[in-house]
C-alpha cells in the first residue's frame, strides 16, 4: 500500500535493494512462479520461483519509503534472524529459507496486520497497489509522477488503469474555478 510495488516484485526483493538509512527500496528483479513438470508426461509438477528481470525497464527503479513502509519492512526484518540479511525479504522461515508465494505474501501481511496493528484491510496483494495509486490521485499527485512510482512503460498505462480517478481530478480541478 506505501511502495506500489508489483507482487513479483515484492517477492524478488533482497534485504541488500532496501537501505534503511536513505529510506529507499531498489526495485530491479521480479519472481514468478514457473511451474516444473516432474516426468515427461507433465502428470507430475511442481512450482519453482524464478528471479527475472522487472516487467519493463521503467520497473528499475528507487522508491523512496514512507514512514509506515519503513516500519512494516523493519517488521519484517526484526522477525528475521541477522545472519539471514543478504537474502530474500520475503522468505517462508528462518528454516526454510526458500520464497514465499505470493498468496503466502497475503498472509503475511495479515499476520502483520493482526499482530502489529497496521490497517491493510481484506485486499489481495495487487489490491494494495491499486489503493497505492488511489491514495496518490487522491493526494492531488500528477499522473507522470504515479506512472514512475508504478514502474510502467509509459504515462498511457497508468492513464487507462486509472481513468476514471484522473477524471475525478479533471472535474475538481473545474469546481475550483468556480470558487475562485
Amino acid at each position: 500500500m506505501y511502495t506500489g510495488v508489483r507482487v513479483g516484485e515484492a517477492l524478488a526483493l533482497r534485504w541488500s535493494d532496501v537501505n534503511f538509512t536513505d529510506k529507499t527500496v531498489e526495485v530491479k528483479k521480479s519472481a514468478y512462479l514457473v511451474r516444473c513438470d516432474d516426468n515427461e508426461e507433465g502428470d507430475t509438477h511442481h512450482y519453482e520461483t524464478e528471479i527475472t528481470t522487472t516487467k519493463t525497464p521503467s520497473g528499475n527503479r528507487t522508491i523512496y519509503l514512507p514512514q509506515r513502509a519503513l516500519e512494516m519492512i523493519t517488521l519484517i526484518r526484526n522477525k528475521n534472524c541477522p545472519e539471514y540479511m543478504n537474502e530474500s525479504v520475503f522468505i517462508k522461515s528462518v528454516e526454510d529459507r526458500t520464497l514465499i508465494l505470493a498468496r503466502s505474501l497475503t498472509n503475511h501481511l495479515k499476520y502483520i496486520e493482526r499482530v502489529e496493528g497496521f490497517n491493510v484491510k481484506d485486499m489481495g496483494v495487487h489490491g494494495l497497489r491499486h489503493t497505492f495509486a488511489t491514495m496518490l490521485f487522491a493526494a492531488k499527485i500528477d499522473i507522470k509522477t504515479v506512472s514512475v512510482l508504478l514502474g510502467h512503460a509509459t504515462v498511457d498505462i497508468t492513464y487507462n488503469t486509472y481513468v476514471h480517478l484522473v477524471k475525478e481530478q479533471q472535474q475538481c480541478a473545474m469546481e475550483a474555478l468556480d470558487n475562485l
